[in-house]
């Protein structure tokens, strides 16, 4: 995967409520989507990895079908 050089990355927390309460580092391009994500290394629990429901996370997120506002 590469990464544009007008991305940048951004530390973040996981969305979900799990009690382990993941680091992430997230790489957010200049179009405004979302595109890497890893875990942060650093995190006393997952050290750097991440699990399956925020791996494909960047996929749903900039999926053209997703709903963004209620029906």
């Amino acid at each position: 995967m590469s990464i544009d050089s007008s991305s940048q990355w951004v530390a973040t927390g996981c969305p979900h409520d799990c009690p382990s309460g993941c680091g992430l580092l997230v790489e957010t391009r200049a179009d405004g989507t979302v595109g890497a994500m890893r875990g942060t290394p650093a995190h006393p629990y997952t050290q750097g990895e991440i699990c399956g429901k925020v791996a494909r996370y960047a996929e749903r997120a900039n999926q053209p079908e997703r709903l963004t506002r209620p029906l």
